[in-house]
């Protein structure tokens, strides 16, 4: 009993100093990251997002040994040309999540994401012409201390509308939980993906393949720059 007592305060110990430092680390680093990712986003972004300022957080608990920063309540427009726009996205929560250790040396290099309690509303026209293509790749290549190196993206709850005009193609689900891990910052990579779907329907020139089914998934794939 006494050798487990031990243990059970070493390691009560060790939780309550991880949590101190955390609060302590997000108090004084949260206004600076806020600052500097959120600049760094806008620089890329073709489109306008909608988040209020106090729905972003910086946190080192919640998602340890990773570092995050969350937005809640976020929506992005869609990125076409157009004065009038619908709506790309809207998410409950998204997690850009990197190494505890870049808040101090202030490389932030986003290593993986999380996405819950979302709509993605895709749409493609008769001409092809898209609205989700809303993100830039910075011209400045000097710039390291900023940049997406996903080894990892979950979804948890995501509905996903894909209509495209074009080819006659109609896709409505709900990804219940789905995860994609794999180096995509390389040209060549593994990529492995499992999860769960519930299928609303899935047409492709007025036929429904699949309707009202829900749908388990396991896949590995080799990716060698645009070819799998």
């Amino acid at each position: 009993m006494r050798v487990f007592k031990i243990i059970f305060l070493t390691l009560l110990t060790i939780i309550t100093l991880i949590g101190i430092s955390g609060f302590v680390i997000a108090y004084f680093y949260e206004d600076d990251v806020k600052s500097y990712i959120i600049t760094e986003l806008n620089k890329r972004l073709k489109t306008e997002v909608v988040v209020e300022p106090r729905d972003i957080h910086l946190s080192v608990i919640k998602n340890f040994p990773y570092s995050s920063l969350e937005f809640k309540n976020i929506k992005a427009l869609d990125a076409i040309q157009r004065s009038k726009k619908d709506t790309l996205f809207k998410a409950g929560n998204i997690s850009l999540q990197f190494n505890l250790i870049d808040l101090f040396n202030q490389n932030y290099h986003i290593r993986k994401i999380k996405i819950a309690d979302a709509v993605l509303n895709i749409k493609i026209t008769k001409n092809g012409t898209d609205n989700y293509h809303f993100w830039e790749e910075s011209a400045d290549t000097t710039n390291t201390t900023f940049a997406f190196q996903l080894e990892k993206v979950v979804f948890d709850n995501v509905a996903v509308s894909y209509i495209d005009r074009q080819y006659k193609n109609n896709y409505s689900f709900t990804i219940n939980n789905a995860s994609l891990a794999g180096n995509f910052s390389s040209e060549n990579y593994s990529l492995e993906t499992k999860g769960e779907l519930f299928v609303n329907h899935f047409k492709q020139d007025n036929i429904d393949y699949i309707s009202g089914k829900p749908l388990k998934f396991n896949l590995a794939l080799e990716v060698n720059d645009t070819r799998y």
